[in-house]
């Protein structure tokens, strides 16, 4: 291939790779107006995306683990070490834990290895969902399982003791291991969560965990 068939190439190429480059800012600057934000750990393992005008309350490690009595947690190498928690809520500072607004927290719970064996995610929940008797209203429940992780979803009325019900709905998941568990809430009064439904469904079913 002669001089000017090279630099035709080239031109070519580069006309690609701009081409290539002009579509992806566009893809991002699309992104930026979805009015959405992200939440993320800092080992960039959990992303939850929830509407950019909700405020990011706190985040970051925390002081709690799954773990037996001793208190001494013990891992395996490549597991989950430390805590997460993010607490993010869309009420006016004035109005916040009154329940008009939808509020939740996504967390990151590492597991003792002694603990593992046969881990029931309704440890978690603070209720046993096929319990009769348990004063927790189960709307619905169903299995999820992607990108190997496992566990459920399951949206309930708790009994509370204030004049305002509420609907609370959470994603629970784990690994084969058990090594973690990865715990999504979102919760506001049962007429908030009706006209929310929508969005609250998008934030539940696009949470993500990534090895």
């Amino acid at each position: 291939m002669g001089f000017n068939g090279l630099v035709a190439r080239n031109v070519r190429r580069r006309r690609l790779v701009l081409g290539a480059l002009a579509v992806l800012a566009m893809l991002v600057a699309a992104c930026g107006r979805s009015g959405f934000q992200y939440i993320e750990n800092d080992a960039d393992t959990v992303f939850v995306k929830i509407p950019a005008e909700w405020e990011l309350l706190s985040e970051g490690i925390v002081d709690f683990t799954v773990t037996t009595e001793d208190g001494q947690l013990e891992l395996l190498p490549g597991d989950e070490t430390l805590p997460w928690r993010a607490v993010f809520d869309a009420s006016p500072p004035a109005l916040r834990g009154q329940l008009q607004h939808v509020a939740g927290s996504v967390e990151v719970q590492p597991v003792d290895r002694r603990l593992r064996s046969g881990l029931n995610l309704s440890r978690f929940l603070g209720f046993d969902p096929t319990d009769p008797d348990n004063e927790v209203e189960v709307l619905r429940q169903y299995g999820v399982s992607e990108g190997g992780f496992h566990g459920l979803r399951i949206v309930y009325r708790p009994s509370l003791e204030t004049a305002v019900e509420a609907t609370v709905d959470r994603v629970l998941l784990t690994d084969d291991r058990g090594s973690a568990v990865y715990d999504l809430l979102v919760f506001c009064s049962v007429a908030c969560y009706d006209e929310n439904a929508e969005v609250i469904d998008e934030i539940m079913t696009t949470f993500t965990v990534v090895r």
